[in-house]
């Protein structure tokens, strides 16, 4: 029951800073960027301490990969490769089920879900 506790926690703060402005290199609370958001979410949230950069978040060693987005679950980490380069992390945001996802989008200029 704790689980579906914290993911409700999870969901309702992340929901809670739709419309907050995107501003680069900022977590929180006023404005954020796509990992400031989801450092915020977890930091608050489920104490977790996430690095500090999409790129860092999308290499976190000891995490499970899931490749196929219907093995997600809600509340999962999601990274997008949104840039041609080598790596496959420079967008973060969260899972939200049914194919949804909330994360601050700097083409949007807010968190948004999508």
């Amino acid at each position: 029951m704790k689980f579906f506790t914290l993911l409700l926690a999870l969901m309702t703060l992340a929901t809670q800073q739709l419309n907050k402005p995107y501003s680069y290199a900022t977590e929180g609370p006023n404005t954020f960027d796509c990992s400031g958001f989801v450092i915020y979410c977890y930091k608050e949230i489920l104490d977790i301490d996430l690095p500090r950069s999409a790129y860092d978040v999308g290499y976190i060693e000891g995490y499970e990969i899931i490749e196929n987005i219907d093995n997600l679950k809600a509340g999962d980490i999601v990274c997008f490769n949104t840039i041609n380069d080598n790596d496959l992390s420079d967008h973060v945001g969260i899972y939200m089920g049914n194919y949804a996802f909330i994360h601050c989008s700097s083409g949007k200029g807010k968190v948004v879900i999508s």
